[in-house]
């Protein structure tokens, strides 16, 4: 029988995991923050751009830099819609912290 394949998994897998998760419920907090319906459908917007164009098995995944540029534009809205709704800290650093991991992510 074939061995199955091993991946090793890196801290900063670990972080870039941790920025999406925080992407998806800062989409969250910022729709509950405008109107409740978009507490649902920000989520699901993000997730169905990162689903098909970012993701490492994404359907039609986009080649970097095209790929890295609408991974920094998610990661900016979501932040500035948090910063605009009154959570400049959570979206700030969500902003801040994304864009680093997603450059930091294609150094290596």
């Amino acid at each position: 029988m074939d061995e199955p394949a091993h991946t090793t998994v890196t801290g900063l897998d670990v972080v870039r995991f941790g920025t999406e998760l925080a992407l998806l419920a800062g989409a969250a907090v910022a729709g509950w923050s405008i109107a409740w319906p978009l507490v649902f459908v920000g989520p699901v917007l993000v997730a169905v751009v990162w689903g098909l164009w970012i993701a490492p098995k994404a359907s039609h995944q986009l080649p970097d830099p095209a790929r890295l540029v609408v991974e920094i534009i998610l990661f900016l809205a979501v932040g500035g819609a948090l910063v605009a709704v009154g959570h400049p800290w959570f979206g700030g650093l969500l902003a801040l912290v994304g864009v680093a991991v997603a450059l930091l992510e294609r150094r290596t």
